[in-house]
């Protein structure tokens, strides 16, 4: 610990003790000296009875009061330091000199006067040792401790006092020469009398010269309030005692009254000024230190060089269970759960002070009582002096007991959790190596942080080990890729939108994968994705070689259907009459409508082929809405009109309406249309079927809704399917004649015009609203002409 930090009030060295020791004894004495002084006064026994009222005693008496008034707030002061204890005494000094000074001015004879003289005397002899002491004292010079010291000072006094006692070497009291002035006798001075005003002088002088020199030196406003008054109380009436008390009785000249003990008054009064309102020998470091280290909930122990304890506060007492006097005998190392000798313990703190006077340890275990075992946390500091030798240690415990069973209750937690862990991961680990499809999760950098070993073998090749390969991060997946930086650019943006995105076919050496890529949200936060690729290569094979076959089956088909369709069609038209047979006709009829139907399924499943294949074109061009509606509906009319079903042209279509034109292929616009139309009608056994149109800034949209039987909830997910109708009844769906491909290839051709078609409500028994959204003709036709699969006119 450096040398200007409060230091714990251990017990003080031996010279320390013995100068507390002298301290107390001269205090003592000085106050029994006062009181019997008092006793014998007012016992009226004694010439000292022959007094004379004198008006210059009332500033000694003044004096007097002030002096013990500072006395008894010193008494206040709960731990008295040595400074406080030596400037008591210099107060009771002069509280002794100015009461036998006032008992001069006030003595009627000689007698009297040689009576009060020796006390005087008495309070004059010690003023300068106690003084002295006390600035020694209250500088914080190491001298003050020094018995020495103390003993020559204190033998200083004594022995001038004797020499005045017994002799008239100093003053000569009841000396017939005693002038009478009106303050009073004035005694004649002896021929040593000069020499003791010397040193009485030169001792006062050296004691306000230590104080002055401890004011210049401090930088707390408030310690050097503090000592500039105390340094005033002892220079004023050290300065004009010296002239009045000291010079003109040497020279002979009683002009002036004696000031010194009137001029205590003064020092009396800025001795308790500074103590009531600046705090002085009240609020000082030691007595913050003191306070601090009781009220601390922290153990502090002092610790001499050889380790023996020589201070400890409440938090000791507590911690340990004990009082600090028993721990003053018993020492620290008893309280050790491990026994260790003096020396070893002494070297193991010595250890830990590798650089500086400071040393700590994390736990140590100390037995208190029979079955307890308290955990602290121990520093330790060196007390070094001011020349830098090393006077013992402080050491500070703090009880972690209950932090440390915690923490132990918290590492078996976590080792369990930890185990826990370990086996998920493994099991999760095996989960993902046994899958088929490549996984890979990345954070939100983004850097990859799992592979599983089907991606790992995908980027790296079958039979590498993890440390034989690259470090698999993105920018070396996309390195194996035909399209650089496709992964990382669909990783970021998946990251940035907190969407999920996919990528249809990514080819990677050779081989076609399907790659779908899921942010990982937690707390509104993309903190990382999930990249999920799988091997369509044989799928890809399988469903363009069911494509291949259907477009060639669809288009071979065509032919000999269409034949059929022609020649039953010329055989009703020009030869009905030759059917002389009702049962024939109506087969030729059967095979007609059949082969029509055939043409119809034959020409959607083509549509769906070449719309999955992209090989669908579009000649995009401005069309009005309301002229395709009208053809779709003209047609249907006789289809409507034998099931009593009415077709009705809505809001927006009326040929009073505004001309609104949209960027879509009118064939593929009427075949959508004749789609959602014709199904109402299969659907729809009463009411009627309304085309409306509704218009927004960039689209419009078609709502065609019928009256009739309506979807179910559950159905509707699968209505946009390929072969899927909204109906689980064989029968039914036997009856609307349908091969479950309108509403797909009608989707399909909607969006590949930059439109959709959606179920804009369903309810069952109810009916239907299929919505149909095209763009407009002004800002879509743009966007058009840059598509190599849509022509533009």
């Amino acid at each position: 610990m450096p040398a200007n930090q409060p230091q714990p009030a251990a017990s003080p060295d031996p010279p320390g003790r013995i100068t507390a020791v002298l301290t107390r004894i001269t205090l003592y004495a000085t106050a029994a000296y006062l009181a019997g002084t008092l006793i014998w006064l007012f016992s009226g026994r004694t010439v000292a009875t022959d007094l004379r009222f004198n008006w210059f005693a009332v500033l000694d008496i003044l004096s007097c009061v002030s002096n013990l008034v500072a006395v008894a707030l010193l008494g206040r002061v709960r731990r008295p330091t040595p400074a406080v204890q030596w400037l008591a005494v210099t107060l009771l000094s002069l509280a002794l000199w100015s009461g036998g000074e006032a008992m001069l001015r006030l003595s009627g004879s000689l007698a009297a006067t040689a009576f009060w003289g020796p006390v005087t005397t008495l309070g004059a002899a010690f003023v300068p040792s106690a003084l002295y002491l006390f600035a020694l004292s209250y500088t914080g010079s190491k001298r003050a401790a020094h018995p020495g010291l103390t003993i020559v000072l204190l033998s200083a006094s004594l022995i001038p006092l004797f020499v005045d006692l017994r002799t008239n070497l100093i003053n000569r009291y009841g000396d017939p020469a005693s002038v009478l002035t009106p303050w009073g006798y004035i005694v004649p001075t002896g021929p040593l009398f000069a020499w003791y005003a010397g040193w009485f002088v030169l001792v006062g002088m050296a004691a306000a010269t230590h104080i002055w020199l401890f004011y210049r030196r401090q930088t707390d406003s408030l310690v050097r309030r503090q000592a500039l008054l105390i340094c005033a109380a002892v220079l004023l009436p050290l300065v004009f005692g010296a002239v009045t008390n000291g010079i003109m009785p040497v020279v002979g000249n009683y002009s002036l009254p004696p000031l010194a003990t009137m001029l205590t008054a003064a020092m009396g009064l800025l001795i308790s000024l500074a103590m009531l309102r600046h705090r002085s020998f009240v609020f000082t470091s030691q007595f913050v230190a003191d306070q601090i280290l009781a009220t601390m909930h922290e153990a502090v122990i002092g610790l001499s060089a050889d380790l023996h304890v020589q201070y400890a506060n409440a938090g000791a007492e507590r911690l340990f269970n004990t009082t600090a006097s028993a721990l003053r005998r018993s020492g620290l190392l008893p309280y050790l759960s491990q026994q260790i000798s003096p020396a070893q313990f002494l070297r193991l703190v010595e250890e830990q002070f590798k650089a500086g006077n400071y040393a700590e340890f994390d736990s140590i275990d100390f037995r208190v009582g029979r079955s307890r075992v308290v955990t602290a946390k121990l520093s330790f500091s060196r007390v070094i002096d001011d020349d830098g030798q090393r006077q013992g240690y402080l050491a500070v415990f703090t009880d972690i007991t209950e932090m440390a069973q915690a923490t132990a209750i918290i590492e078996r937690q976590v080792a369990e959790k930890t185990a826990d862990v370990r086996q998920a991961k493994a099991q999760l680990d095996s989960s993902l190596n046994s899958v088929q499809f490549g996984f890979v999760i990345t954070d939100d950098r983004p850097e990859v942080v799992v592979v599983n070993r089907p991606a790992h073998e995908l980027f790296c090749g079958k039979g590498h080990h993890a440390e034989d390969c690259p470090a698999v991060n993105l920018a070396f997946m996309d390195s194996q890729l035909e399209k650089p930086h496709t992964l990382l650019k669909a990783t970021q943006q998946c990251l940035m939108s907190r969407r999920a995105h996919s990528i249809k076919a990514l080819q990677i050496h050779g081989r076609t994968w399907r790659v779908h890529i899921s942010p990982v949200i937690e707390d509104r936060r993309a903190t990382g994705a999930a990249i999920f690729l799988q091997d369509i290569t044989e799928e890809q094979v399988l469903a363009r070689s069911r494509d291949e076959f259907f477009s060639i089956a669809s288009h071979e088909l065509r032919t000999p259907l269409t034949a059929i369709k022609g020649s039953t069609a010329m055989m009703l038209a020009y030869y009905s009459d030759s059917f002389k047979d009702p049962e024939l006709k109506e087969m030729v009829d059967d095979i007609h409508e059949s082969s029509q139907r055939l043409i119809t399924i034959v020409n959607d499943f083509l549509d769906a082929s070449r719309l999955e294949q992209g090989r669908f074109t579009y000649a995009i061009t401005p069309v009005d809405p309301r002229e395709t509606v009208a053809e779709v509906m003209k047609e249907l009319k006789a289809n409507a009109d034998a099931k009593h079903v009415g077709l009705v042209t809505g809001a927006g279509l009326a040929p009073n309406d505004p001309a609104v034109l949209v960027a879509t292929d009118p064939g593929r616009l009427k075949q959508i249309l004749y789609n959602l139309v014709g199904n109402a009608l299969k659907f729809t056994d009463t009411g009627s079927i309304t085309v409306s149109a509704q218009l927004d800034d960039k689209q419009l949209q078609l709502d065609v809704t019928d009256t009739g039987h309506g979807i179910a909830l559950k159905e509707q997910p699968i209505l946009f399917h390929k072969f899927q109708q909204a109906t689980a009844d064989p029968l039914t769906r036997d009856a609307v004649r349908g091969t479950g491909l309108g509403l797909y290839i009608s989707r399909l051709m909607a969006r590949g015009m930059h439109g959709d078609l959606i179920l804009k409500h369903s309810e069952p028994g109810q009916g239907s609203t299929f919505m149909l959204i095209m763009p407009l003709a002004k800002a879509e036709l743009s966007r058009h002409a840059k598509n190599p699969m849509i022509t533009a006119k």
